[in-house]
């Protein structure tokens, strides 16, 4: 520091003049340039460094002359704050950087805040000189955040809000009308689309034109009752970004909305072969056994196949197939299964097969109505002869409606209908049995349904209340696939992985039906043996 001779000011070691009142610090100049400045107690790098008391010179500080030179050792820099008139008089803090005075590396920075004393006017604050301005850029180089090969450090970008989805009907390009969101996250959404300016006769992708006539083949485009389908995918990047990455896989982009949106298929669907185009058919196995213990079959068994044969094609291709367990001994089980299997089969036939082998095929929902309708009705015919006859009759009763490929399912009871695929076998219907509860609620395990003491227990049958809950199902078909419907005597007896045993055993239904029977009574035969399989073919592959 200088303490300035005609006002008593500290000033920086290096002022020309004295920051307070102007006069000139005549040795400041030979005191800067002669070495660096150290307090008192930095000799030993040990201890800290003595702060200087306001308004004097810093205690026991060796002149330049007294000091000794260090030859191994360059002079350390002294780093100072430039002469800026905004930032207020120096304190009288030093700050060293380079090496200490025992010749170690010294990265400390001391800084200390006193009260500020008001800033000279601009007419009588000294000129600023070169030094001064070089002393400034370093100041500002040091103080400059660190760049990577003289580039600025690049920002990282804001996360991008996500896209608001577009509302089915909404038009794009007065073209393209948005039918469903299939994909959705935070940079795209996938949406599937109907291409107005598409031709549906050869395909070409800009086909709409001012007559209406598409431009490549020149089909009406007026006529078009719905357009072919494209997706589009919205995307929240720059064009030029996507370009460099997806140009080939869209067809054609455009902007909407200021978005930016993909044809990224533009191609129909390829159309799936119909696995039964020359129609279904029907390989059909039943049978049913009294079992060991039983002198009477309470169960009845329908399989009732109608396959017209029109110039070597099926079509329709209609079978009903069901069984019904009868309960209530003698004079009470077989008669309310009887009952059942009639009924079913004269609403059936009546109100389905008939009209569309006239070639009246019923319309979408019927056959649900319909089937729902005859299980009611035959529930409300085993109530009337419960009271005629004063029995306890009732049934179970799981029925199949078969139409080309696809199966209508109904239920009441305990009895199952299974699906057999690729190998495995998979249950279709919900047993309505105390057990069945027990194993959904978590209380007992499912291999438990076979050994508990209730499993016999069913809290839904034909029969049971006037008013009776059906369930339905449905199931697509493939070749290959068959249909399995058996009473509780053949899924308790063999369990479901015997009776994939022997479906993997034997392929031809009908023997199918006759060893699971055989199975059953070397089992034990505890309950009455009833099965219904039916395994779908395509007409003509043998």
């Amino acid at each position: 520091m200088s303490l300035c001779p005609q006002c008593g000011e500290d000033n920086r070691g290096k002022a020309l003049f004295c920051l307070n009142c102007g006069a000139d610090l005549p040795h400041a100049e030979a005191d800067t340039r002669a070495g660096p400045i150290i307090p008192a107690g930095t000799l030993d790098d040990t201890l800290p460094l003595a702060e200087s008391p306001a308004g004097g010179t810093p205690p026991d500080i060796p002149s330049a002359a007294d000091r000794p030179p260090e030859p191994t050792a360059p002079p350390a820099a002294v780093a100072e704050e430039p002469d800026d008139p905004d930032a207020g008089p120096d304190t009288g803090e030093i700050t060293l950087i380079g090496r200490t005075a025992a010749g170690e590396p010294n990265s400390e920075r001391e800084t200390g805040f006193s009260e500020p004393t008001p800033l000279p006017s601009k007419a009588d604050s000294p000129p600023v000189t070169q030094l001064d301005r070089e002393e400034a850029a370093v100041e500002q180089e040091e103080s400059s955040p660190p760049t990577v090969s003289g580039e600025p450090a690049a920002q990282e970008p804001l996360p991008q809000e996500a896209l608001p989805p577009l509302e089915p009907g909404t038009v794009l390009d007065d073209r393209y009308e948005i039918l469903a969101l299939l994909e959705e996250d935070r940079e795209t959404l996938l949406y599937e689309a109907s291409d107005r300016g598409r031709c549906p006769q050869c395909g070409y992708s800009d086909a709409l034109s001012s007559d209406q006539y598409c431009a490549s083949c020149g089909a009406s485009l007026a006529d078009l009752a719905e357009p072919p389908r494209v997706l589009l995918r919205c995307l929240q990047v720059s064009r030029e970004a996507v370009l460099q990455s997806e140009v080939e896989e869209a067809e054609r982009w455009f902007d909407s909305g200021g978005r930016l949106y993909a044809v990224l298929s533009a191609s129909p669907p390829e159309s799936v072969p119909d696995p039964f185009a020359r129609g279904v058919k029907h390989v059909v196995g039943y049978s049913s056994d009294p079992g060991m213990q039983r002198e009477l079959d309470e169960d009845s068994v329908l399989a009732l196949t109608l396959a017209p044969l029109f110039e070597s094609t099926s079509r329709p291709s209609l079978g009903l197939y069901a069984v019904a367990d009868g309960m209530g001994g003698h004079e009470g089980g077989e008669i309310a299964s009887r009952v059942a299997i009639r009924t079913l089969a004269e609403s059936v036939i009546s109100r389905l097969f008939l009209p569309e082998l006239s070639g009246e095929p019923v319309p979408p929902g019927t056959p649900e109505a319909m089937l729902e309708e005859a299980i009611r009705s035959i529930n409300a015919t085993i109530c009337e002869l419960q009271e005629t006859t004063g029995s306890d009759m009732g049934t179970t009763l799981t029925v199949a409606v078969v139409r080309d490929d696809y199966a209508l399912i109904g239920n009441v009871g305990d009895s199952r209908t299974y699906l057999w695929r690729d190998a495995q076998l998979a249950q279709l219907t919900t047993d309505h049995s105390l057990v069945a509860q027990m194993v959904a609620a978590g209380v007992i395990a499912p291999e438990q349904v076979y050994t508990h003491p209730e499993k016999s227990a069913i809290y839904r049958s034909l029969g049971h209340m006037p008013d009776v809950e059906v369930d339905l199902f449905t199931q697509s078909l493939r070749p290959g696939d068959c249909l399995v419907l058996c009473c509780d005597g053949v899924w308790e007896m063999l369990r479901d992985d015997g009776i994939e045993e022997v479906l993997l055993l034997e392929y031809d239904p009908q023997r199918a039906c006759d060893e699971i029977v055989r199975r059953c009574n070397l089992a034990g035969g505890e309950d009455n043996i009833s099965v219904v399989v039916v395994r779908f073919k395509e007409v003509g592959s043998g």
